[in-house]
C-alpha cells in the first residue's frame, strides 16, 4: 500500500508540475494576446481616423476643384461671347463699309470717267 501510495505521490507531483507549467503558459498567452488585441485596437482606431481626415481632405479637393472647373468653364463662356460679339461687330463693320463702298460705287466710276 505504502508503494502504490508513493507512486500515486511521484505521479501527482510530476504531472502536478505540468499542469502547472501548462497554466502558466496559457495564462501568458492570454496577456500577451490581450495586449496584441488593444495594441491593435489602438492603431486600428488611429487608421480609422487618418482615413476618415483622408477622405475629408479629398472631398474638400474634389469641391474646391468642382467650383474652380465651374469658374473657368463660366470664364471660358464669356470669352467666347466676347469674341463671337468681337467677330459679329467686325463683320457687319465690313458689311456696313462694303454697303457703303458698293453705294459708292457709281460715284467712284462716274469720277473714273471724268478723268
Amino acid at each position: 500500500m505504502l508503494c502504490i501510495l508513493q507512486s500515486f505521490n511521484d505521479y501527482f507531483n510530476t504531472n502536478h508540475g505540468r499542469l502547472l507549467s501548462l497554466w502558466r503558459t496559457a495564462v501568458t498567452f492570454r496577456r500577451q494576446f490581450s495586449e496584441l488585441k488593444a495594441t491593435t485596437d489602438r492603431e486600428l482606431a488611429t487608421l480609422r481616423a487618418d482615413v476618415t481626415q483622408l477622405s475629408h481632405a479629398v472631398n474638400s479637393a474634389f469641391h474646391q476643384l468642382t467650383a474652380q472647373l465651374h469658374t473657368a468653364h463660366l470664364s471660358y463662356q464669356v470669352s467666347n461671347y466676347d469674341l463671337l460679339f468681337t467677330s459679329h461687330r467686325a463683320q457687319l463693320q465690313w458689311c456696313s463699309q462694303r454697303g457703303a463702298l458698293r453705294a459708292l460705287g457709281p460715284i467712284k466710276m462716274m469720277l473714273k470717267f471724268d478723268r
